[in-house]
């Protein structure tokens, strides 16, 4: 499964389960006018792939990987989510999400 799959199916499954998650996009577009690539305005390293709205509150958000490891820049906006109480997770399968967001009720803990 390629990464890109991997964030597929795990959006697909969360949303199945009660969440609300989501694809963030954080690369450049192209300004036709401009005939540059330019950044979002709020463009921010490290952003991971997926954001997640919990069923019965919370915030959590899931970096994928089909390889390798987290950039400094991913490290340091998973230490900014978990400083304000969201959850991160590293997932390189969906076995990990789908562990970590069980489909049975939610219970208002994560299982990481």
């Amino acid at each position: 499964m390629s990464e890109n799959q991997l964030v597929k199916a795990a959006i697909k499954y969360l949303n199945a389960i009660g969440h609300l998650a989501y694809r963030t996009h954080n690369y450049p577009v192209y300004d036709e006018k401009l005939q540059l690539w330019r950044k979002p305005r709020d463009h921010r390293k490290g952003i991971p792939d997926i954001h997640i709205c919990l069923r019965g509150g919370g915030y959590a958000v899931i970096e994928t990987k089909w390889s390798g490891k987290q950039s400094i820049d991913q490290k340091l906006f998973q230490k900014d989510v978990e400083r304000v109480g969201g959850t991160y997770l590293v997932a390189y399968n969906i076995d990990t999400i789908m562990k970590a967001f069980p489909s049975k009720p939610y219970s208002g803990s994560l299982h990481i």
